[in-house]
């Protein structure tokens, strides 16, 4: 804290001296207004943010409502930190493991850096497909559910066909260890995953619509926003640098409307993946499938959002709503048929849902460790190295799973490794593994991990709030959704759609519990109530969760509240005046065009592995490798589930199933995000966005902005 507070006392001196340097004239003032802007510019560079953030600790405890309800449920369970609040900080004792804090092996077949859901759901992955066949039945599914089993191995591209039993071992503490651990540079749950608001769907931040668009043969039905958007005009920007000698390597290789549809498919087999996750593991996160109501704020054919692009498509069961509508399933106090001009429109989609993102996290990590892999908290990774010379002379190597030797095992990954790569500690301990994920979060990531990385993504905060309870009084109400998607005599039922193969296969009614919302607004707005809506109510005290805001820069506590009342308020100016009972923030990881980072870092790779093909079972395993999922950008439930799947299947070698080549050829991490003033730039644009939502609202004639993805 006293470094923190020598920082910001450095910052504020520099504007104080400032300030005098703007007056007057002649050579003198000349430099002393160059030297103050150069101090200003030094103040807000990226090394000096990262540097006071490191110092004071910025959101570096989980304080959001989540945790609050685990504390409750802690206080009603009798108060001893057991169960899912072990690692949720709120400051009381909590369950330790034998290896908590403990040295990690000195040798692992595979080390995942980071617990979070996509280094999570990595070693789950890993953890269910090293098992032989004939035992993958003996850890969950846990039950006769044909559908259950069928889709836990057989769904593409998660797995295959097997025979399963339903032997329950779930509990069994001897089961035996698939040579993958876990390092977490603080607690499980304390990074955003435990912090979101808990939304989930199919695809990515950036919309299906504006993939297509900008793909080399898009549809005849998209939109043509390609030629104008942001990640169109960088990528002509990285041509112009690589023909002029400025940049090293060329933009990537552009990808075809084929490729875009395979991206989107592995979005809906991971929904359907982590629903399984949830029912077969028996993880109590408060999954709820009521789908989400998207306002818009803009008219149709405006681009950057609206409702152009996602017309009523009868197979999804999408519809798409009036302005009226939408006021009246958010329960926006509107009575006339235009209403008050903020919402023009939107839609409603069914297939999605809502979790609590804590419970959820801490429920991967128990399934996780149910398969005898370990994770080690408060465990930072400073440093990865390739090591030239084999594994340490008393290091013990082992198999990935138990097998009869290389290629000859029991299942997938069978094999011994010589520990190509050293995973360095803060505490000063080096593991020896054959293959390193990188699942870091939006932290500053230090060259000595992944120079590939360390300058590949953007940090970016979001911030949330829970209001008071709210009961009676909270705007959004039981059977609101059925009432207006009946309006003008349109059907009240809807449907969710499961699909196998991008083919509808089961269609059943939707579950209209109370949706989650969101709007278009650049720096978009996104809700939901509380309640589990148990069907008696009695878990429901009507409070509102609702998030908006996102800068490059931390923010003080008093300008979050101020902002964010003043986006509720927007939304729902009878609640203006309501008290906020927690207010918290999350840093997410955005790279240059929004989608996820995934992929192997050829950096620690020598020349002979540039082929990674996968000409069969266990070639890419055996050489080992360095990989990475990251960069979600706020948008990480699903897609870390598919993050997680691919890198495990591309370290097991798979055939067939090297769908990660998709991310590592098109969306690789740029080799240059604006450093040293990336937060700077990425803060000046979105305030210019944001300054055109806000004239825009106003009915100020403006011309077209690129569209930012």
């Amino acid at each position: 804290m006293t470094a923190g507070r020598g920082i910001a006392a450095s910052i504020r001196g520099v504007i104080k001296a400032a300030r005098p340097s703007f007056g007057g004239g002649g050579a003198t003032t000349t430099k002393r207004r160059a030297a103050s802007c150069l101090l200003l510019l030094a103040a807000v560079s990226d090394p000096v943010v990262s540097a006071y953030e490191d110092a004071v600790g910025m959101l570096d405890e989980n304080d959001s409502y989540w945790t609050m309800m685990a504390a409750d449920d802690d206080d009603d369970d009798g108060g001893d930190g057991g169960g899912r609040s072990r690692n949720t900080n709120i400051r009381r004792p909590i369950r330790r493991r034998p290896y908590d804090d403990a040295r990690p092996p000195g040798y692992s077949r595979v080390v995942v850096v980071g617990g979070g859901m996509a280094g999570l759901h990595t070693a789950l992955a890993l953890a269910e497909r090293t098992r032989d066949p004939a035992v993958q039945g003996a850890n969950p599914p846990r039950d006769d559910n044909p559908r259950h089993r069928r889709r836990w191995w057989a769904r593409w591209p998660f797995g295959r066909t097997t025979t399963t039993t339903t032997d329950d071992r779930a509990d069994d503490d001897d089961i035996v260890s698939p040579g993958v651990i876990v390092l977490d540079a603080s607690r499980i749950g304390n990074g955003a995953s435990g912090r979101a608001m808990g939304w989930i769907g199919h695809g990515y931040q950036v919309p299906h619509e504006n993939i297509l668009a900008a793909s080399v043969d898009p549809p005849p039905a998209s939109s043509p926003p390609a030629a104008t958007s942001v990640p169109t005009l960088l990528r002509n920007a990285r041509e112009m640098a690589h023909r002029l000698g400025l940049a090293e390597s060329p933009p990537p290789e552009q990808y075809d409307a084929e490729t875009a549809n395979v991206l989107h498919e592995l979005t809906r087999v991971a929904y359907d993946r982590v629903r399984d996750i949830v029912e077969s593991y028996g993880i109590d996160c408060d999954w709820r499938e009521g789908g989400v109501v998207h306002g818009s704020i803009r008219e149709e054919g405006e681009g950057e959002g609206g409702v152009e692009g996602k017309e009523e498509d009868e197979d999804d069961g999408i519809r798409t709503l009036t302005s009226a509508q939408v006021n009246g399933i958010m329960g926006r106090p509107i009575d006339d048929v235009d209403g008050d001009g903020l919402y023009k429109g939107g839609i409603y989609d069914p297939n999605c849902g809502s979790v609590n993102p804590l419970r959820l996290t801490l429920g991967l990590a128990d399934a996780v460790e149910r398969w005898g892999v370990r994770i080690y908290e408060n465990t930072k990774v400073v440093k990865v190295e390739r090591k030239e010379e084999p594994t340490p002379r008393g290091v013990r190597v082992v198999p990935l799973v138990d097998g009869e030797g290389e290629g000859g095992g029991r299942g997938y990954g069978t094999g011994v490794g010589e520990g190509r790569y050293a995973v360095v500690t803060d505490r000063g301990h080096v593991v020896r593994c054959d293959h390193v994920v990188l699942c870091t979060g939006a932290s500053t990531l230090s060259s000595d991990v992944s120079r590939r990385l360390s300058r590949s993504f953007l940090p970016f905060y979001t911030y949330m709030t829970a209001t008071e309870p709210l009961r009676g009084g909270c705007p959004m109400k039981d059977g609101a959704l059925e009432d207006e998607l009946s309006r003008d005599g349109g059907p009240r039922d809807v449907v969710v759609v499961d699909y196998d193969d991008d083919e509808p296969r089961n269609r059943r009614p939707a579950s209209l519990a109370v949706p989650t919302y969101g709007d278009d607004h650049l720096i978009l707005n996104y809700w939901r109530r509380n309640g589990l809506n148990d069907g008696d109510g009695s878990n429901d005290d009507g409070r509102v969760l609702f998030g908006s805001l996102g800068d490059t820069y931390p923010l003080p506590a008093w300008l979050v509240s101020y902002r964010l009342r003043n986006a509720l308020s927007e939304v729902y100016p009878q609640l203006r005046d309501v008290r906020f009972d927690r207010v918290w923030g999350g840093k997410l990881a955005f790279s240059p065009n929004s989608l996820p980072l995934i992929g192997r870092d050829v950096d620690f790779d020598d020349d002979d592995d540039d082929d990674h093909s996968d000409s069969g079972c266990g070639e890419i395993h055996t050489m080992g490798g360095v990989w990475y999922a990251t960069a979600f950008a706020g948008h990480g439930i699903i897609p870390t589930a598919v993050a997680g799947s691919l890198i495990a299947n591309a370290i097991l070698g798979i055939p067939d199933q090297q769908q990660w080549k998709l991310f590592h050829t098109h969306f690789p991490p740029t080799s240059w995000n604006g450093y040293p003033f990336s937060r700077l730039s990425a803060g000046t644009v979105l305030s210019l966005y944001n300054a055109f939502d806000w004239l825009g609202k106003r009915g100020v004639p403006l011309p077209r902005l690129p569209d930012l993805w």
